[in-house]
């Protein structure tokens, strides 16, 4: 019994650096991302977009590694969810790299700037590349959200498991926006998902450094 239990304190050990760097590195893209915006809105520098668009397809990457170690980490009886959550979520990186790796490398060079049609901008409504960015972050990762939000009970209990949960609803109903034509709904999507991750890495990082303080005493 005092080896199994050395045993599952080490297993903890080990998934608590794993989704606490993980956590970090969610932290970190998102307050890069908030400093270009912030640029971007300043100066109106096309180079900062470039910044933004790899940040998007990082970002992307990152909240797969994040839902792969959620599915490792959860208990048998959410492995359904955390497996539907992981599986979401690779849709959502596979439609948003192929999505902005040719929205930024292939459109625009076969446009110049500023003559790209409208229904190609990124930033525009209506638009296929837009409405491929709706289906990723909003229906894709909205899902995959509601779906990992159980399975956080077994990480940092109920409160981020609740984060997870309204960060999800919240994302899913900005889908309203590009539904009805008012893209000014589609914010909600994007602060769903940015503002939901931001607040559910600081929340995963005090949990889990509380854990780690509570094995090692």
């Amino acid at each position: 019994m005092r080896i199994s239990k050395e045993t599952e304190i080490q297993q903890t050990s080990i998934d608590m650096i794993k989704f606490k760097n993980i956590a970090y590195a969610i932290l970190l893209i998102s307050v890069l991302y908030v400093l270009s915006t912030g640029g971007w809105m300043l100066t109106e520098n096309r180079n900062i977009i470039t910044v933004m668009e790899l940040l998007t397809i990082w970002s992307a990457l990152v909240i797969v590694l994040f839902m792969a170690q959620l599915y490792r980490g959860s208990s048998e009886n959410r492995k359904i969810q955390s497996m539907m959550a992981l599986v979401l979520s690779i849709c959502m990186a596979t439609v948003t790299v192929i999505n902005h790796f040719s929205y930024m490398i292939v459109l625009n060079q076969i446009y110049n700037v500023g003559d790209m049609p409208p229904w190609l901008l990124l930033d525009g409504w209506p638009s296929v590349t837009k409405g491929l960015d709706c289906v990723s972050w909003g229906f894709f990762l909205g899902l995959a959200m509601l779906f990992a939000s159980r399975s956080l009970e077994d990480v940092g209990g109920k409160v981020i498991a609740w984060t997870m949960r309204v960060s999800g609803i919240i994302t899913l109903v900005g889908l309203v926006g590009p539904i009805s034509g008012n893209m000014d709904y589609y914010i909600l999507t994007t602060i769903g998902n940015s503002v939901g991750f931001l607040i559910l890495s600081i929340e995963i990082i005090v949990s889990l450094n509380r854990k780690g303080l509570a094995v090692r005493k």
